[in-house]
C-alpha cells in the first residue's frame, strides 16, 4: 500500500528531523510508530500527506512513485489517504455544524452524490456520537467528542489509508480503548490500512501488527509488534518501556536500562549512535561511527552494534 524509503527531512543544515527512514505498510495493517516527543513521527505524516516541505526520499503509494504520478493520480491518492491529527480544537472550523464538518471532505472530492439519508448518522454511531450531534455547532463539543468528528470525517470519504497521529490522546481511556477497537475491526473488515503513531503502549500492542522506534529522526528498531514487545533489542526501546508505569506495571521489569543518572543525557555528537550518552551497554565502536540499522532475526531490524 505504502513505501517510505530514505526519507530525510532537515529543518536547518544542523539539525535533521528525520534521517533515511524506511518501511512500509502492508494493505489492511496496522503499523505503529513510537517514540519520545521531537523523534519525527509526525514529520513522517506530514510527508506522506504533502504538507510537509522539501522532503527527500521516496515515497511510493500502491506502488508508484507520488514524484512521477499525474495531477489526476496525486489528487485521488489525497482523498485516499486521510490524516487525523492529535489537536481536535485546530482541526475543526468551529463555525461549521458536525454535519457540514463531515461533509467537507466530501464537496472537496466531489463524492457528495454517493450519500445517502442516514450516511452522517452512521458515521457518528461508527464513533460512538448519537445523530443529533449532526446539526450542533463543533464549538459547542468537548475535545473528545471533536476528535470523534475528525475521526467521522475521515472515514467519509472511504479512504484506503488513514494515518493517526496521536489522535486519541485527547479521549478518556473507555473511549480511546472503544476507537481503537474500531480501528481495528475497520482494517479487517474494509482492509484499511492504518499508520497509527502513539505514545500508548498498550493500544500499541493491542492492535499493531508491526511497529517501528524512533529515535532523534532515526529508525532504531523495527518489526512484527509481538516480538519487539517481547524481545526488545535497541537499549532506547527498553528504556521506552519502563517508561510507562501502566505497561511496565503489566510486564514486569526490563533488564539492561542505563543508570538513572544517564538517562536524560545530552544527544552524542554526529557520527556516533545517538543513544550513545544514555546507553548502559555501549563500547568503543559507538563512539566511533553510527550503526546501520540491520536486520538482527528474521523481519527484525535494529540499529546497534550489539
Amino acid at each position: 500500500m505504502l513505501s517510505i524509503i530514505n526519507l530525510n527531512v532537515a529543518y536547518t543544515k544542523e539539525k535533521m528531523a528525520l534521517s533515511e527512514v524506511s518501511f512500509d505498510i502492508g494493505e489492511g495493517e496496522i503499523v505503529a510508530l513510537i517514540g519520545e516527543s521531537g523523534s519525527g513521527k509526525s514529520t513522517i505524516a506530514k510527508a506522506i500527506v504533502g504538507i510537509q516541505p522539501s522532503p527527500k526520499g521516496t515515497i511510493c503509494y500502491r506502488g508508484e512513485c507520488v514524484e512521477s504520478m499525474s495531477r489526476l493520480k496525486k489528487k485521488q491518492m489525497q482523498k485516499e489517504i486521510q490524516i487525523i491529527f492529535q489537536d481536535p480544537y485546530s482541526a475543526l472550523n468551529p463555525k461549521m455544524t458536525v454535519s457540514e464538518a463531515i461533509m467537507e471532505p466530501l464537496i472537496i472530492h466531489q463524492m457528495t452524490d454517493q450519500q445517502h439519508p442516514d450516511f452522517i448518522a452512521n458515521l457518528l454511531q461508527k464513533v460512538l456520537l448519537p445523530k443529533e450531534f449532526g446539526s450542533r455547532l463543533t464549538s459547542s463539543l468537548s475535545g473528545g467528542e471533536r476528535q470523534r468528528v475528525a475521526i467521522a470525517r475521515a472515514l467519509s470519504v472511504r479512504p484506503k489509508l488513514i494515518i493517526m497521529d496521536e489522535s486519541l490522546a485527547s479521549l478518556d481511556i473507555k473511549t480511546q480503548h472503544e476507537i481503537a477497537l474500531l480501528v481495528q475491526n475497520l482494517s479487517r473488515e474494509e482492509l484499511l490500512s492504518i499508520l497509527f503513531i502513539s505514545h500508548d503502549l498498550n493500544i500499541v500492542q493491542k492492535i499493531a501488527g508491526r511497529m517501528g522506534v524512533l529515535l532523534k529522526g532515526k529508525m532504531v528498531e523495527w518489526g512484527p509488534s509481538p516480538l519487539l514487545f517481547s524481545h526488545p533489542k535497541h537499549p532506547y526501546t527498553r528504556l521506552l518501556f519502563a517508561s510507562n508505569p501502566s505497561f511496565l506495571k503489566k510486564r514486569g521489569a526490563v533488564e539492561g536500562l542505563p543508570p538513572l543518572e544517564r538517562r536524560c543525557s545530552p544527544p552524542a555528537k554526529e557520527g556516533r549512535c545517538p543513544f550513545l550518552n544514555s546507553c548502559a551497554s555501549s563500547i568503543s565502536l559507538c563512539t566511533l561511527q553510527e550503526p546501520d540499522l540491520r536486520e538482527v532475526e528474521p523481519a527484525h531490524y535494529v540499529r546497534c552494534f550489539l
